[in-house]
């Protein structure tokens, strides 16, 4: 075989994937190739040429034996299927499709947004990844050459079909499109304004005011010497506040996923530097630098940016520190820069390991911000624009209330609900924001992201033995792997706060986890198949019947296993006969609406998923949780406790049954050591749990303000439901009404 025309192309059973991790595939099935024979087939198929043996051979190994060693290479392809490489021929050359040339050809005209996502979900991370410190330096620079002409060709068609997509209107698209450009840092240079029927985004500033403060103290500070910033919170909240920052200001923003790992993120950081420098920046090397001299290399290309910078690392781990020193050279160079790491909302890896380790490095230059989910005030701010110029504060108000509630705070699914019309909660998990939540796995295996689903299949805690009947041998890998993201967090069955500081603390020793944020769970479900869905749901209806018999029998029910279903119920504690009458807790008296006290916000996130949100004079307890019995939440005062307590019901859990142990309730009330008093959307027949009597104390109404009084202080409020919309009122209840009282 001396030229391409000679038979050099592969049939179109296979094929080259060079976007993300370089693979060859032949028909469904990926061959396993040595690295150096997968480095030689990507540099003959891209190259699209002949070459020499002896150069191919130096190239790649640049050793005395280096013919050796690309003979036996050869004859392992060739014992792959390969026969287009064959023996006793002085030039190699090999021709193939790649899975570039398929995407670059599919049409503009996505039929809907799954077909979109769908196209985008090839692009997992930079071009020709897994080829690095491979071969000698010459093949190195080819490498290098090799990745940023595809990004090119990346970014162009990626340009082309955000272009389609706005010339249609379609702002859900191009916000699609612009995401996956900007993990992999590449600039569209397309927008689409907002329709008209749709309520603008609050700016920044207004969303988050204190801590757009804060941001514009850094870079104050980054023209004199370079700052470092830790920011936290949902990847499209930070977006949002980074964009702010940089709008309309001579500041450009450099943007990598630092858990790519070091190779792939410091060639992304050098591609993105250059463009940025233009003509100012170092001449580049003539041949690859060592993983020292790279830093070195990034170093140099910093201190030429003419402009000031935004370096963002985004989700970097503190178990592979690589980017640290990164990080320390770039604090050394004279300003304007500012750094910045990027985390999710506060949890373990966050709080434990991140954080120290950045203080380290950058001292009294670190500046932590971090960025809440959106409060009840923020939504109905944004709520305003939409709806009719005199509708009630009332009304707002709870709407307000079901749409934080629904959406846990999530920014991009706020606007999501925003745009219907009019504005309503909708529990189903709209594309784009699946979208954000699982964009910080998409540096995991797909082993991993498998084994997070098929976890995230359980309705509540997840024990190890539950794990292990989903997973087996890997469970406690997956577990720890959950722990270690701050997706699993510990959880008790009673979640214990204090009012009004709401401490928290979970028991040492508590053994089961559960998903820290419901969305999360919901997303990472939703990305298994159908099939694999229901046959763990299966699983789950078997091995929850000796421990959890409630949980058993929905799952059951799902998989419309009948057999299982009267085994669950059977097992289920006895329903004892319904109290008759209006209950026996004090009657619910209209009250007007307690008058709105100024105060900043403070909210506390329990594992169990309740969100508590102290404001205004008021404190929302909020849940959205996933189907099946919900941990109990009890409140108890540090101070002299209340005899009354002030309250509005916006979402109440459903009414108990004989299917569901152990019963949810809206509201609990105790006084001493007495009995809970519970309010529920219907009739809760005494019964015992943790070692207390509970009693139906009576129904609520729903949207109205009301005041419950007992003749003694109360001890404890308590709640227990998985989709719960509460607001409190009355002494003790927020730090600025105890102060006061």
């Amino acid at each position: 075989m001396t030229t391409p025309a000679q038979g050099s192309e592969l049939p179109g059973l296979w094929r080259l994937q060079v976007l993300g991790h370089v693979t060859l595939v032949h028909g469904a099935e990926v061959l396993p190739l040595f690295q150096k024979g997968l480095a030689l087939v990507t540099y003959l198929v891209l190259e699209g040429q002949p070459h020499h043996r002896e150069h191919l051979a130096e190239l790649l190994w640049g050793t005395p034996d280096a013919l050796g060693n690309l003979r036996v290479e050869l004859l392992r392809l060739r014992r792959r299927g390969m026969t287009l490489l064959p023996p006793r021929q002085p030039m190699l050359a090999l021709r193939c499709r790649t899975d570039l040339d398929d995407w670059e050809a599919t049409p503009d005209h996505f039929a809907s947004e799954s077909e979109l996502l769908e196209w985008l979900s090839v692009l997992r991370g930079l071009p020709l990844s897994g080829l690095e410190d491979l071969g000698t330096p010459a093949f190195g620079d080819w490498l290098d050459a090799q990745r940023s002409a595809l990004l090119d060709r990346v970014e162009a068609r990626l340009r082309r079909a955000a272009s389609a997509l706005a010339a249609r209107r379609d702002r859900e698209g191009v916000r699609l499109v612009a995401a996956r450009a900007e993990a992999l840092g590449l600039e569209l240079g397309v927008s689409l304004e907002a329709p008209e029927s749709a309520a603008p985004l609050p700016p920044a500033a207004v969303l988050w005011p204190d801590q757009h403060a804060q941001w514009r103290e850094v870079l104050a500070g980054a023209q004199e010497r370079p700052q470092l910033v830790l920011l936290r919170g949902e990847a499209g909240t930070r977006r949002l506040m980074l964009a702010a920052l940089t709008q309309g200001t001579p500041w450009q923003t450099v943007k990598v996923h630092a858990e790519n790992g070091a190779a792939l993120c410091q060639m992304a950081l050098k591609l993105q530097l250059r463009r940025v420098a233009g003509g100012n920046g170092p001449t580049p090397p003539p041949a690859r630098r060592a993983d020292s001299d790279s830093l070195l290399e990034l170093a140099e290309l910093l201190g030429s940016i003419p402009v000031p910078l935004l370096l963002v690392l985004h989700d970097p781990s503190p178990e592979d520190p690589w980017w640290t020193p990164l990080v320390s050279l770039a604090l050394d160079l004279p300003g304007p820069l500012v750094v910045v790491v990027t985390a999710p909302t506060p949890g373990p890896a966050t709080d434990r390991a991140l954080a120290p380790l950045l203080r380290r490095v950058a001292g009294p230059r670190l500046h932590i911000i971090s960025l809440p989910p959106l409060g009840v005030e923020e939504v109905s701010g944004m709520l305003r624009e939409r709806l009719p110029e005199r509708t009630p504060a009332l009304e707002q108000d709870i709407l307000a209330m079901r749409l934080t509630q629904c959406s846990e705070g999530s920014l991009p699914y706020v606007q999501a609900l925003l745009e219907r019309t009019p504005p309503a909660p909708d529990y189903r998990l709209p594309a784009p924001v699946s979208e954000v939540l699982l964009s910080t796995l998409t540096s995991r295996t797909p082993a991993e992201r498998r084994a997070l689903a098929q976890l995230a299949q359980v309705y509540g805690p997840v024990t190890p033995d539950l794990a292990a009947a989903l997973l087996g041998d890997a469970a406690g890998e997956a577990l720890a792997l959950g722990v270690r993201l701050g997706l699993l967090v510990p959880v008790a069955a009673t979640e214990r706060l204090t009012l009004p500081a709401l401490g928290v603390r979970t028991p040492d020793g508590a053994a089961a986890l559960a998903f820290a944020h419901e969305l999360t769970r919901c997303a990472l479900a939703a990305s298994l198949p159908a099939g694999d869905r229901e046959a763990l749901r299966r699983v789950l209806a078997r091995a929850l019947l000796p421990t959890d018999p409630a949980r058993s029998l929905l799952y059951a029910r799902r998989v419309g296993d009948r057999v299982l279903e009267a085994r669950a119920r059977a097992a289920l504690p006895p329903w004892r006969a319904l109290p008759q009458g209006e209950g026996l807790g004090p009657r619910p008296q209209d009250v007007p609406p307690p008058p709105r006290e100024e105060h900043p916000r403070h909210e506390q996130h329990t594992p169990g998923g309740y969100r508590l949100i102290s404001e205004c004079g008021v404190l929302r307890v909020l849940r959205r949780g996933p189907p099946g019995p919900a941990p109990l939440l009890t409140l108890t005062w540090g101070a002299q406790a209340p005899c009354s307590v002030t309250l509005r019901l916006d979402l109440a859990p459903p009414p108990p049954s004989a299917d569901t142990w152990p019963p949810p309730f809206a509201l609990g009330l105790r006084a001493a050591t007495g009995p809970r008093q519970v309010y529920a959307a219907g009739a809760v027949p005494p019964h015992e749990e943790g070692g207390v009597l509970h009693v139906f104390g009576g129904i609520l109404p729903l949207g109205r303000w009301v005041r419950l009084s007992l003749p003694g202080p109360l001890t404890e409020l308590s709640v227990r439901g998985g989709q719960v919309a509460l607001t409190l009122a009355g002494a003790g209840i927020t730090a600025r009404t105890l102060s006061t009282n």
